[in-house]
């Protein structure tokens, strides 16, 4: 018998650009200790974590939250700190000296390595390499930019709901009693991706076709908050 407390209700990152509500209790989590190492001793220290996800999709996504194992396909969540096990106050970084002694500060070196993660050129060159096992990261001549752009993609995926609206997107309405509730949004036709039908009232346009370029684990990450923002009922549930 599970004994539900309220207390134990926790925010994780479900799939990407995606959070849900679950119960942190015991026989319901996975690996509770490493998550509960990740935290610290009340569950209220700050951390960040490395998602890989592995074969063919190979993705990476930063999060402050407890990670779903399909956040990505078989996802492999790395923390930047964890606790020591009697001793919840003391935490340790988990990165080596030698990576340390490289960067100035050390969340540097996690900017440097999820800028090389995202590089382009990188994925191709190791795409093999990538879909069998997790990445390994070369020491690059212009390290300081891969750490610029490495934190900015960090900043950006960590508060992804809090960015200003681009220029040219506008949200259109059509009623003075607009509702907010949404069945399951969708393109006017298939091709037409710079608008979206959010529901009956909205209607987004101008929405730039290349911000669908960004992929990870197979969809955009638009296509991600179209997928996982509607109402969905099991089939097992219906039978």
């Amino acid at each position: 018998m599970i004994d539900f407390d309220e207390s134990d209700l926790r925010i994780i990152q479900y799939r990407p650009f995606t959070k849900k509500w679950v119960n942190n209790l015991r026989p319901l989590i996975k690996r509770p200790s490493f998550w509960n190492n990740a935290f610290g001793e009340n569950n209220n220290e700050n951390n960040l974590f490395l998602n890989i996800g592995s074969g063919e999709r190979n993705s990476v996504l930063i999060s402050q939250d407890i990670s779903d194992y399909q956040l990505l396909f078989n996802t492999k969540s790395i923390p930047y700190k964890t606790f020591n096990n009697s001793i919840f106050e003391e935490e340790q970084i988990n990165i080596r000296d030698i990576w340390k002694s490289e960067f100035k500060k050390e969340i540097h070196v996690l900017y440097y390595i999820y800028g090389v993660l995202h590089s382009l050129d990188y994925r191709e060159k190791y795409a093999n390499d990538l879909r069998k096992t997790l990445p390994r990261i070369p020491l690059l001549k212009y390290k300081d930019e891969y750490v610029r752009v490495g934190k900015a993609l960090i900043e950006l995926h960590l508060n992804y709901e809090n960015q200003p609206k681009w220029p040219s997107v506008e949200v259109i309405t059509n009623s003075s009693n607009t509702s907010y509730l949404v069945n399951k949004m969708r393109h006017p036709k298939k091709d037409e991706l710079n608008t979206i039908i959010f529901n009956a009232d909205i209607t987004i346009k101008n929405i730039p076709v290349r911000a669908y370029n960004y992929i990870v684990n197979g969809k955009s990450g638009i296509g991600w908050i179209m997928d996982q923002y509607r109402i969905k009922t099991d089939k097992k549930q219906e039978s």
